[in-house]
């Protein structure tokens, strides 16, 4: 509609200037003498003829008489305005639905508030159980003062359990002892196992020969063996006496069998003929000076090219220290933290 106005608006304008052309033109040909009235009516006629086809656009009514920008403010009241206030108007019904629950809510909530005598019965309800929580208070304070008593009681009965499991301590350390000798026996047999096919078929007698050499070698009482072998099927090691006889295993006493253990090993160290790191705990146990000085002398310096001992401040101590320590390239402390319940590592040893 308002695209046609305009055009309406356009041919009025057009109609008023072609009409005053036409005059202008016609007054200039009525001045010159070479054209003659006919021409000229002629003329004046094709220029009314022009006019009245566009006089009927001209004529027209104009509905809203709008200015040529209306079409833009149109579009942008129906692009953004319009839009924008229809946004406007859903969320201010959003508000007013949400004011209308809350009010709900509220009174809902109103109408759950007590009377002046619920309140009061509420009331003393809350002095009852304060006086009660106050009773179990003092009865609370008289059991602490009961779980104190019965706390030291405790840590008297703790005190000789802890005597008590010392000395059961100590008796299994006497059994550990004896266990760690069978144990590491079942590991000298396992060992022998495994070189069943590539290494004891092979080098019996070499092995019988360092085995026999590295238990003398750490034995106080050199002449208590005199041969040792191993059966190539069985891989049982057979201990021969000075006299000739076969020496059992339970004639040796606790340091003598633990040294036959070391024993055997070392001599299958030395018959592998490669450099394996050797790694020993509680290294001199419960063995007496004599044999614990052959191990700081003789075996721990030339068990292998690496040899990590792993001893408690009772054992590696003073002159068996003195005497290691030529021999020794780096020292560390173990400790325990009952705290953290962790241990930790550091660079020294138990003397300093």
């Amino acid at each position: 509609m308002t695209r046609h106005e305009t055009e309406i608006r356009r041919a009025r304008t057009l109609f008023d200037a072609l009409e005053k052309r036409d005059c202008e033109v016609l007054a200039t040909l009525e001045n010159t003498e070479k054209l003659g009235d006919k021409v000229l009516l002629k003329i004046a006629k094709i220029f009314e003829t022009d006019r009245c086809g566009r006089k009927g656009l001209a004529e027209e009514s104009l509905l809203l008489d709008a200015e040529d920008n209306l079409p833009i403010q149109l579009a942008h009241l129906r692009a953004t305005v319009l839009p924008a206030a229809e946004q406007q108007a859903r969320e201010f019904i959003t508000m007013l639905a949400n004011l209308e629950e809350n009010s709900t809510r509220l009174e809902s909530e109103l109408a759950r508030v007590p009377t002046a005598e619920r309140i009061a019965a509420v009331q003393l309800e809350l002095d009852t159980v304060r006086k009660s929580y106050e009773a179990k208070l003092a009865e609370l304070e008289a059991l602490r003062v009961r779980k104190q008593t019965l706390q030291s009681q405790r840590d008297a009965a703790q005190s000789k359990m802890d005597k008590m499991s010392e000395d059961d301590m100590n008796n299994r350390f006497a059994e550990d002892d004896r266990q760690r000798i069978l144990k590491h026996s079942l590991r000298v047999r396992e060992t022998l196992g495994r070189f069943r096919t590539s290494v004891v078929s092979r080098h019996t007698t070499s092995m019988e020969s360092l085995m026999l050499e590295s238990f003398r070698r750490l034995l106080r009482k050199t002449d208590l063996v005199k041969d040792l072998t191993i059966n190539p099927t069985t891989f049982e090691a057979t201990l021969t006496g000075r006299d000739g006889k076969t020496l059992p295993f339970d004639r040796l006493s606790a340091g003598e069998k633990q040294l036959l253990a070391t024993s055997l090993l070392w001599g299958l160290a030395r018959a592998s003929g490669r450099p394996v790191p050797t790694i020993i705990d509680t290294p001199l146990g419960r063995l007496d000076s004599s044999h614990r000085r052959h191990l700081i002398e003789r075996y721990f310096p030339n068990a292998s090219h690496q040899v990590l001992l792993l001893s408690t401040d009772e054992e590696i101590s003073g002159p068996y220290y003195a005497a290691l320590k030529p021999f020794i390239t780096r020292t560390y402390l173990l400790t325990h933290s009952e705290e953290l319940g962790q241990s930790n590592i550091k660079p020294g040893y138990f003397n300093g």
